[in-house]
C-alpha cells in the first residue's frame, strides 16, 4: 500500500480552504493478499516521526477508490509557521491505514515538506485525484488462480447452473457457453467482475469472500427477472 504522493521528501503544495484549514491530497496504490472489502484511512502530522497509533484515530480523512488506486482530498494539515513560505517546507509526515476485514492489515508513513501555495516549486498531490467510491473489492486470493466459476441463473431462457472456465487466469477472464448464447466475465478495474453478452454489459452489485460470491442484478445480460450470483465451482 505504497503512498505515491506526496513522495518521501518532497515538497508539496498545501491548498487553505475558506475555513483557512490548510489541506492536500494524498494519492496511493492499494497491494495486498487479502480478499475483500478494503477502506485507507489517511492523516497528515506535524514533524518527521515514526511513532503513530497503530488504528486510525479521530480525525482521519476516508479515500475513495478507482481500482486499486485510492486518492484522500482535503486531508487537514498542521500550521505550516515560517518554514511553509519557502522551500523545502516545514517537515510533516503523512500516515495511511489500510483497513480489510475490520482491521488494520497495514500502515505506510511517509515524511514529506509542506509548502504554502504562494511558494513556487510544490508539488501539487490533488492531480489524478477523482471521484470513485470509500473502498474497494479486492478479486485477489480465491481468483487468482483461474478456478472454474458456476453461474446460478434463477428464472428466464437460461435458467439453470452453468460453469465458467478461465484458459489463461493471468487474463482473468472467464467463458460459458448456454446453449447458443456466450457469456464472458472478466475483472474490471473498478475491482469488481464485469458480465458481458453481445452488446450488454453489466457490473456485479456486490461481493462477498471466503467462500467467494458477486451477485449481478436482473438485467437484459443473463435475461433472468431475479439476481444471478456467481461462486467458485
Amino acid at each position: 500500500m505504497p503512498i505515491d504522493c506526496p513522495a518521501a521528501q518532497q515538497s508539496v503544495t498545501v491548498t487553505v480552504n475558506g475555513a483557512g484549514q490548510g489541506t492536500i491530497c494524498v494519492r496511493g496504490t492499494v497491494i495486498t493478499t487479502s480478499m475483500g472489502q478494503v477502506s485507507i484511512q489517511v492523516m497528515v502530522f506535524d514533524g518527521t516521526q515514526n511513532d503513530f497509533p497503530t488504528t486510525p484515530p479521530s480525525g482521519t480523512v476516508a479515500a475513495t477508490f478507482d481500482g486499486q488506486n485510492w486518492c484522500a482530498s482535503g486531508v487537514p494539515v498542521p500550521p505550516l509557521g515560517m518554514a511553509g513560505q519557502a522551500m523545502p517546507g516545514a517537515p510533516l509526515t503523512a500516515v495511511a491505514w489500510q483497513i480489510a476485514g475490520g482491521s488494520v492489515e497495514r500502515m505506510m508513513i511517509q515524511p514529506f515538506f509542506g509548502v504554502d501555495a504562494s511558494v513556487s516549486g510544490g508539488v501539487d498531490c490533488c492531480v489524478g485525484c477523482g471521484s470513485g467510491s470509500g473502498t474497494t473489492f479486492l478479486l485477489i486470493s480465491e481468483l487468482a488462480a483461474g478456478p472454474d466459476l458456476e453461474v446460478t441463473i434463477p428464472d428466464g431462457p437460461h435458467a439453470g447452473l452453468h460453469r465458467a472456465t478461465s484458459p489463461d487466469p493471468a487474463t482473468w477472464t472467464w467463458h460459458m457457453k448456454v446453449r447458443r448464447t456466450r457469456y464472458t466475465i472478466s475483472a474490471d478495474p473498478s475491482g469488481r467482475l464485469l458480465a458481458r453478452r453481445a452488446n450488454f454489459k453489466a457490473l456485479s452489485v456486490s461481493m462477498a469472500g471466503n467462500p467467494f460470491s458477486a451477485t449481478f442484478p436482473p438485467g437484459k445480460v443473463f435475461q433472468a427477472a431475479g439476481d444471478v450470483v456467481v461462486t467458485v465451482a
